[in-house]
């Protein structure tokens, strides 16, 4: 079935359609303002897809919000296979969803390794439009990527030296588990340098949850879904939206990795996540701890 038609609505009115590519290119710009836009897809004329209200702009209403369409323009310059029109509507309502969250206010990463697209497609940070690389020997399916807790990990370029969102007292990482892990860090960095401490280490595994300060060691929060470890304070980490004691000290400055963690020390990598994730986000702390479960759980 090839797209015939798509029409967008402003209160339920059509007020543009469109009926040659490019499909989700519009001109039309709202007298007083739009209120509640959606979009509407048809696949041989037949009507295969309404999209959710939003009352943000034009562009994140009709059809592509314009992060996901600048992802997809990024693949097509770096001749990097799209995903189908269905994947496509599915990857844009998560975006124009998890906008309306901190989470992406808050985060220079955001990487969705679900569904069914080209790796690389899956490996172009959301944010930044950046190509990750990824290491090893994962699994990659359409519920994301796959550990094998001895080689695989992926560099989604990201350092947070100098890094407006990650600070000593407010920074994050947050994931969805499709598998939980036997063993692993979902990311981490070791230096013994300050005290034998880990700068970052998330190893839900295990409980450790150290953020920019000593390695803190809770109770085994391993669990399939939504997970999010975010420091808030100079003494605070939520751990899944739980307050957990660990004071910071020092603000990590380089490469974090995502699937292991970089031993700064012995110059090499260890403590690769054996567990499936198929989103993951970070950067600054993030709070919206229920509304970003609901949504990438959905």
């Amino acid at each position: 079935m090839a797209t015939t038609k798509t029409e967008l609505l402003n209160n339920g009115v059509v007020v543009a359609t469109k009926t040659a590519a490019p499909f989700y290119s519009w001109d039309w710009t709202p007298a007083s303002g739009a209120s509640s836009l959606t979009y509407k897809r048809y696949e041989d004329n037949v009507l295969v897809f309404t999209s959710a209200a939003t009352t943000g702009t034009v562009d994140a209403a009709a059809g592509y919000d314009v992060d996901y369409q600048a992802k997809l323009d990024f693949a097509t310059a770096n001749s990097i296979p799209l995903p189908s029109t269905a994947q496509s509507d599915i990857y844009n309502q998560k975006i124009i969803d998890f906008k309306t969250t901190d989470g992406w206010s808050q985060s220079p990463v955001v990487m969705d390794f679900s569904g069914v697209a080209d790796i690389q497609f899956k490996l172009i940070c959301i944010k930044r439009r950046v190509l990750g690389i990824s290491y090893g020997t994962p699994t990659w399916s359409s519920d994301g990527w796959l550990g094998d807790g001895t080689t695989a990990y992926i560099d989604p370029l990201y350092d947070t030296t100098s890094d407006a969102k990650w600070l000593l007292n407010n920074a994050g990482v947050s994931w969805v588990n499709f598998k939980t892990a036997s063993a692993g860090a979902v990311t981490g960095a070791y230096t013994g340098t300050a005290d034998d401490y880990d700068y970052v280490l998330i190893a839900p595994k295990t409980g450790h949850i150290g953020i920019n300060g000593k390695n803190t060691v809770t109770d085994n929060y391993t669990q399939l879904g939504f997970s999010s470890v975010n420091r808030i304070s100079a003494t605070q980490v939520m751990r899944n939206n739980v307050a957990v004691t660990a004071n910071s000290n020092t603000k990590f400055a380089g490469k974090l990795l995502i699937g292991c963690r970089d031993n700064i020390d012995a110059s090499s990598l260890d403590v690769f996540y054996d567990g499936g994730i198929s989103f993951i986000f970070m950067g600054g702390a993030s709070t919206d701890y229920t509304a970003m479960e609901t949504i990438l759980e959905a």
